[in-house]
């Protein structure tokens, strides 16, 4: 048996977290947690999925859908300052051609 991609793993895991079956996967990049003290890759992914999910998801796991240049202000005004989130939005910004300045 073939070993699965990263992309079929994050699909994977998107659907059985979210509820949420992606329509478009794309892989936008990997950041080091802990450089220098853990090897420990985190991949990075965005994905567009419909608004309604397809199942139930994980009962403890609340979807909050937050538009995307609402996203990037929150990361501009400091709302939003977990690393991975910051990067991850920042990395599908620069894609999108929405700018970072």
């Amino acid at each position: 048996m073939e070993p699965r991609s990263s992309r079929e793993v994050f699909a994977g895991r998107l659907i059985r977290v979210t509820g949420h079956r992606a329509r478009l996967i794309e892989r936008l990049g990997e950041v080091l947690t802990s450089p220098g003290f853990a090897d420990e890759r985190i991949e990075l992914f965005m994905a567009e999925t419909p608004d309604d999910a397809d199942g139930p998801g994980e009962p403890e796991v609340e979807v909050v859908r937050v538009p995307f240049d609402e996203a990037l202000e929150a990361v501009r005004d400091g709302r939003i300052v977990d690393a991975k989130t910051v990067v991850g939005l920042s990395l599908a910004a620069a894609r999108r051609g929405a700018g970072w300045a």
